[in-house]
């Protein structure tokens, strides 16, 4: 199923799911902490808060301006906008909005030459009746792979 533009139901509660979706007209993932899980620790007097969201970047190995060993971002600035709400309910103090901003991630890609070996479930070879043949056109590089 297509998640884009659809909510993930979530609950602010320690070790609930999280509330994310991804609009695709910004092209960003909006994340409410308030309505996503958390693993909370205490130090002291001191609580913290940890909230998490993991996603799945594809880096194309296979274009033709890829470069090995070339960093890649894989987003842009990385905003948090929250405020600070201490006190109780009869003494409630509420921060003006604030803002970080995270380090953005990268990754880097590498190309590398593909060989195996056909086996059946005893380790006897297999004959092998076609060949198909792969070329990256990144690196003008030939793979051969056999199939039976």
């Amino acid at each position: 199923k297509d998640l884009v533009n659809q909510p993930l139901s979530g609950s602010n509660e320690e070790g609930a799911e999280n509330t994310a979706k991804f609009d695709s007209e910004d092209n960003a993932i909006d994340w409410d902490l308030k309505q996503s899980g958390y693993q909370k620790s205490v130090e002291g007097s001191t609580t913290t808060y940890t909230y998490r969201l993991v996603y799945r970047v594809r880096l194309k190995n296979e274009e033709h301006s890829f470069g090995e060993g070339t960093v890649y971002p894989t987003n842009d600035t990385t905003t948090l906008y929250y405020r600070i709400i201490e006190g109780t309910e009869e003494n409630l103090k509420i921060s003006d909005p604030k803002t970080v901003d995270f380090p953005i991630p990268s990754v880097k890609g590498y190309v590398s030459e593909l060989s195996f070996d056909k086996v059946d479930n005893h380790g006897n070879p297999l004959v092998s009746s076609r060949k198909i043949k792969f070329l990256s056109p990144a690196q003008k590089q030939r793979i051969i792979i056999s199939v039976p």
